[in-house]
């Protein structure tokens, strides 16, 4: 069923990025109003804000139809043909509370419902694999959220509270290969305690400050890859995008799916 919306969404061919409104959706398909000139055929990165829930989805649509306007904002039909497995299921809600005539909210209740616990999906867990996230996020909640917890985080390692008793030796080591394309980030846990202090705090949200020295620190909004070893459990490896710069070090958007974590 096509449901009428109003969503902000970022849209990312290959030469730029550009703004525009979700004005409708249906399975598989969104319509979208922006200034940009698509072509049919034309692949697009996109980044949708779902109203209510203060998040972002991200995934790879096709224009199917297009509507060219040049003095006015053109129309298009997307067919979204790859989104993350927790991005959709998270779509999928959104789409499902609005269609039931609900206010969209991530909340049951008073209380905030794990999305952990929300995101399984059927879908195999190569949908989205190895996606780039665009370059620019729009202003709004989701941004802001963002970078409030990344700073919450900055304040807890400044005030030596980011981890139980404090102790330095429990911070985990960090290496930056910058020969690699893109960048590959080295994130090493000496303790469980560390380890499972940052997974509840940070990587749950998809989020992550790393400590960096400032001739380090890459640029705002370029790509990494990210290598996590957690002892005694295998490995994480995911992309990653600098969201966040600190003089105290970076904050990191992950693409990582919260399975991996268990």
């Amino acid at each position: 069923m096509t449901l009428k919306v109003f969503a902000g969404i970022s849209l990312r061919n290959k030469s730029s990025v550009h703004f525009g409104t979700l004005v409708r959706i249906r399975t598989g398909v969104a319509g979208v109003q922006t200034d940009a000139q698509y072509a049919v055929g034309e692949l697009l990165e996109f980044q949708l804000e779902l109203t209510g829930f203060d998040t972002m989805v991200q995934g790879l649509a096709e224009v199917r139809r297009a509507d060219l306007r040049p003095d006015d904002l053109s129309s298009y039909m997307l067919r979204i043909r790859k989104m993350r497995r927790s991005d959709q299921a998270l779509l999928q809600e959104w789409y499902a509370q609005q269609l039931a005539g609900e206010q969209p909210s991530l909340r049951s209740g008073e209380d905030p419902r794990a999305l952990d616990s929300q995101v399984e999906s059927q879908l195999p867990s190569a949908v989205g694999a190895g996606l780039p996230a665009p370059m620019k996020l729009g202003a709004g909640k989701g941004r802001t959220a963002i970078r409030e917890l990344l700073l919450d985080a900055v304040t807890g390692r400044a005030n030596g509270s980011g981890l139980t008793g404090g102790s330095a030796a429990d911070e985990p080591a960090i290496a930056l290969d910058c020969s690699c394309s893109p960048p590959r980030l080295l994130l090493s846990y000496r303790t469980q305690r560390a380890w499972q202090h940052d997974r509840d705090d940070q990587l749950c949200r998809g989020l992550l400050f790393v400590p960096l020295d400032d001739s380090e620190c890459p640029a705002l909004d370029s790509l990494l890859q990210l290598h996590i070893q957690r002892p005694p459990q295998p490995p994480i490896d995911c992309a990653a995008r600098v969201v966040l710069l600190h003089d105290r070090g970076v904050g990191l958007s992950l693409d990582l799916d919260p399975a991996a974590l268990a």
